[in-house]
């Protein structure tokens, strides 16, 4: 769960009613306030109880919450419900989508072999962009960044390779690595894509992230792994 999550809790009424001043909610054994909307006969069947916490819970935690209510019977019924989460690792974004995050990239849709996703690789050659990378002529789709570099499209380009690095500033070990990829909205029928998430991290603290996006229009194909390879 995310560290800046609320918690939401709804009940409903039966044959008996909730008591809605016997609500009692508990984060890990500490009585909390939350903010009770009560139901009511005419407008609302429901009891609506929310509560957000003052801090931002630690990461990677075990949460667990207790309610406690009594319904209107003579005498009341006590009910109890637990319920556990986990919060969400801290996270370091490492290949930011934005302006300062520069990628090499090779648009000449020639077949580099395999030489190109070695670290000691020279790219100087290549031209430097940032994502998101469009190659679509005309009106470019909605996209959750905007467009920075546009890219030479034709049928005879199959692939295009493109290459950044990142330092992980602390100790990669139990870590794990993230990595999303954004497909084509506009790929034709029949293409594919792939997402990508959750490889663990080897322990080196300098990483070399590589991947390859190869397309023409008529075919979008993303790989089914990514490398993530160490060097001292």
């Amino acid at each position: 769960m995310p560290r800046d999550t609320a918690i939401d809790i709804t009940l409903g009424n039966g044959t008996q009613k909730v008591q809605t001043e016997s609500i009692q909610l508990f984060v890990n054994g500490q009585s909390v306030t939350p903010a009770i909307s009560p139901w009511n006969a005419v407008q609302q069947p429901w009891t609506y109880i929310h509560y957000r916490p003052s801090q931002i819970l630690p990461a990677q935690t075990n949460i667990t919450v207790k309610l406690v209510f009594n319904d209107d019977a003579t005498p009341p019924s006590i009910t109890i419900r637990e319920f556990r989460f986990t919060t969400a690792p801290d996270i370091t974004v490492l290949v930011a989508l934005d302006d300062q995050q520069m990628w090499r990239y090779d648009e000449s849709g020639q077949d580099s072999g395999t030489a190109w996703k070695e670290r000691v690789f020279d790219d100087s050659s290549w031209k430097s962009g940032a994502a998101l990378f469009e190659g679509k002529k005309g009106t470019v789709p909605a996209l959750p960044e905007p467009v920075r570099t546009t890219l030479t499209v034709a049928t005879n380009k199959t692939t295009f390779y493109f290459r950044t690095h990142f330092n992980f500033p602390a100790d990669p070990r139990g870590t794990k690595l993230k990595i999303k990829c954004l497909p084509l909205p506009h790929r034709p029928p029949g293409a594919s894509a792939t997402r990508f998430t959750k490889v663990r991290l080897t322990f080196l603290q300098q990483l070399w992230f590589r991947a390859i996006t190869s397309w023409p229009w008529r075919r979008t194909r993303l790989p089914r792994r990514v490398q993530i390879s160490p060097w001292a």
